[in-house]
């Protein structure tokens, strides 16, 4: 193989890994927020990366986004999940 192309792959397969773990841990933040449990975090979010939409994964970033920038309202939704356990 040629130089070009192995570093084409590389590259490639390292932008794809990026984008893998930044799924990944995204749908992590997202499953925490809403208080799911810590037993559990790891294999819903298995099932969940095999079949959600990048469309779903960006809304799940902005709702992890919104809740950054308003820290009251994720105050409010963790005491709100709290007061249901």
């Amino acid at each position: 193989m040629g130089d070009f192309f192995q570093a084409f792959v590389k590259d490639t397969g390292k932008a794809i890994g990026k984008n893998l773990i930044k799924r990944h841990n995204t749908i992590i933040e997202f499953l925490k927020t809403l208080g799911i449990d810590e037993n559990h975090l790891l294999e819903e979010t298995e099932k969940i990366e095999h079949t959600i939409s990048e469309n779903t994964l960006q809304c799940f970033t902005n709702f992890i986004e919104f809740l950054k920038a308003n820290k009251d309202v994720k105050k409010r939704l963790s005491e709100y999940i709290s007061s249901k356990k």
